[in-house]
């Protein structure tokens, strides 16, 4: 009887093949093999598939390497940094070899005919990108969800993407041209990144396509990540390099039109704010930090000094006001706590703090 290694070698494996499949990983391990078998169970077999791991911590490495040994279509790599869910993107797709590239997260799975399905489309329209829709799978629950196509005017889904509008900018449902994913910034950032990628893939394909049917299943299900002011902050900045990102990569295509795209910018902090509540300074340091830039790149060219220290000083604003938001947060409710449970000697302390503050 042939064992898992013996079957995936004896495919006739291509050196050059037509797709590549990418699963950029960090700390995946509870889900990483149904995603991985779901891979290997594709009806179309012409593909590599790329795994990079993000410096994980917990058993995905071993996970990874032993599909590897067993299928030869599938290529490790590793990062000895953490380097973000973008930057892990990037390094499967300039090791890419595929004419298009599929990037899959590592807590969900695609069904069996995703690959052929897709490239079945690609090839009949001789599209940039072809989406598919997509099944949410949430607490035992399977909803599904519709992909909306780009607009034939490409600025309005690029608008929508920006202002958090219905356009879903997930990058899993969609197989590109390596070529074009080659040509884009990657923000250095792991919440939102898919929005910054998405948004220029549209600004710069010449058509897409789509398939009918719901071939990708999101499970979305919240980590074990607890939330903290931490990671509410990480967020602010992810995202905030996500939208800088976008906008020094719409620039030179449309510099005179930069500003119009302001609006949808500026829209989507109202949003923001309202999933991260009380963070209304550095909401408005955003704010004002991404109208300077659209206003600076939108009538000057070389604005690569500016674009940098104007980045470095804003997360900076953002990471001060964060800690007085946390100060602030101790001196209004921690006197009170403690004024009821602790000695004497601490209510002193208390009443110090709040008299120099």
């Amino acid at each position: 009887m042939k064992g898992l290694a013996d079957t995936f070698h004896s495919l006739n494996y291509n050196m050059n093949p037509t797709l590549t499949l990418i699963v950029p990983v960090f700390n995946g391990s509870r889900w990483l093999e149904p995603c991985l078998r779901s891979i290997q169970q594709q009806t179309y077999t012409d593909f590599e598939c790329i795994v990079v791991d993000d410096a994980s911590r917990d058993n995905s490495v071993a996970i990874l390497k032993k599909y590897c040994a067993a299928d030869p279509r599938f290529l490790f790599l590793q990062h000895n940094k953490n380097q973000g869910a973008a930057n892990a993107k990037k390094t499967g797709i300039m090791a890419a070899r595929g004419q298009y590239v599929l990037c899959i997260d590592q807590d969900d799975w695609i069904e069996s005919s995703m690959v052929e399905q897709l490239y079945a489309k690609a090839q009949l329209t001789h599209a940039d990108m072809v989406y598919c829709h997509y099944l949410e799978e949430s607490y035992g629950e399977t909803i599904p969800l519709y992909q909306e196509p780009v607009d034939s005017n490409k600025e309005n889904t690029i608008k929508d993407i920006l202002s958090w509008g219905s356009y879903f900018p997930a990058l899993w449902n969609k197989l590109i041209r390596t070529s074009l994913l080659r040509g884009i910034y990657y923000p250095k950032a792991t919440y939102s990144e898919d929005r910054a990628i998405i948004s220029q893939v549209i600004n710069a394909i010449n058509n897409s396509a789509g398939v009918t049917e719901h071939l990708y299943h999101w499970r979305d299900e919240p980590t074990s990540t607890s939330r903290s002011a931490k990671r509410d902050l990480q967020n602010f900045i992810d995202d905030y390099q996500c939208y800088t990102t976008i906008i020094q990569a719409l620039a030179p295509d449309n510099r005179s039109r930069l500003r119009t795209f302001e609006t949808s910018v500026l829209a989507h902090l109202d949003k923001l704010a309202s999933q991260f509540p009380g963070n209304h300074k550095i909401i408005e340091s955003y704010r004002i930090s991404v109208s300077k830039i659209i206003h600076q790149l939108s009538g000057d060219e070389n604005s690569s000094n500016f674009l940098e220290e104007e980045i470095r000083s804003t997360i900076a604003t953002f990471k001060s006001q964060n800690a007085w938001n946390f100060s602030k947060h101790i001196r209004r409710y921690g006197y009170f706590v403690y004024s009821k449970v602790r000695p004497a000697a601490i209510r002193k302390l208390f009443r110090f703090i709040m008299v120099s503050n």
